[in-house]
């Protein structure tokens, strides 16, 4: 814990002091940490607090944008202010972090269901899967899938029942067409963003990698 309040408080700011730039460019990049910061620790708490009765895909996904959005929002902002950008362009490219940050968690919440670790299932977690399956079911069905849910966090048989509802053809198929327009929003923002034609393109491929290999789910990418 006081390993990672000092490197993640303490030595970002050192560094951005001992940069050879100007005192705005130090500033803003200050306030981007301190942004980050605030936004990540919102996003945990809505993670470690929220239910999976009466949480919403809408809410899951403002917890994503904060914990998973924040830090990738910060490291695109920063080097866009870096490179000299000015604010409009500085909040695009903000934008187009926290939208990968969140692709990327979602991909983590993948994984974790594909490689059989069940973690967040264990946890009690609400993942945007989760939720998204909870929101598609008839009300006698939702029940059962909550009951299903609890018992997972002690049950290894229960976590893996729930897996393989969540994992399942049908589910993955609507899932997949409700992270299509998070995907078009990345996307999205590199064109308008523009810039080096090469750059812009890798950017896009980042895109694709995190969401085009994700283990059983048919998402296309774009």
């Amino acid at each position: 814990m006081l390993t990672a309040l000092a490197v993640g408080g303490q030595l970002p700011g050192r560094l951005i002091a001992g940069l050879p730039a100007g005192a705005a460019v130090r500033a803003a990049l200050a306030d981007e940490l301190s942004r980050s910061w605030v936004d990540a620790v919102d996003g945990r708490l809505r993670d470690l607090t929220e239910r999976a009765p009466n949480a919403t895909p809408e809410s899951v996904l403002r917890g994503y944008e904060g914990r998973a959005g924040a830090p990738y929002a910060m490291a695109a902002a920063s080097a866009a202010r870096l490179a000299g950008a000015v604010d409009h362009r500085v909040a695009g490219w903000r934008a187009y972090g926290r939208a990968l940050g969140v692709l990327r968690r979602l991909a983590d919440d993948q994984r974790d269901l594909a490689s059989g670790r069940y973690e967040d299932l264990a946890a009690g977690t609400a993942t945007f899967l989760l939720v998204h399956l909870l929101a598609e079911l008839p009300p006698a069905r939702r029940r059962e899938a909550l009951a299903l849910h609890a018992s997972a966090r002690h049950s290894a048989s229960a976590r893996a029942e729930m897996a393989s509802w969540m994992l399942d053809e049908e589910v993955a198929e609507s899932y997949a067409a409700s992270l299509a327009p998070l995907i078009d929003r990345a996307h999205g923002l590199l064109d308008m963003l523009g810039g080096d034609p090469g750059c812009v393109r890798e950017l896009h491929r980042v895109v694709d990698g995190t969401v085009g290999h994700l283990p059983g789910l048919p998402l296309a990418a774009a």
